[in-house]
């Protein structure tokens, strides 16, 4: 039986994908605190596959 209890602190947030360097990374602010990771080329791949699409861009200092 699956359990109908549903996690109360879930919500909805927006994540920045950001490659730098070699590598990806997704970033969000959560609550007031910045949360960061890395991202695998697979899960990547994934991310893709659902509509999203990361894509790297350069940005001026300005």
């Amino acid at each position: 039986m699956a359990n109908s209890k549903q996690n109360s602190n879930e919500q909805n947030v927006d994540v920045l994908y950001q490659k730098l360097g070699e590598q990806w990374f997704a970033f969000s602010i959560v609550d007031e605190e910045v949360f960061m990771t890395s991202i695998s080329e697979e899960t990547l791949q994934e991310i893709r596959t659902e509509g999203y699409n990361p894509s790297p861009r350069n940005y001026e200092a300005t």
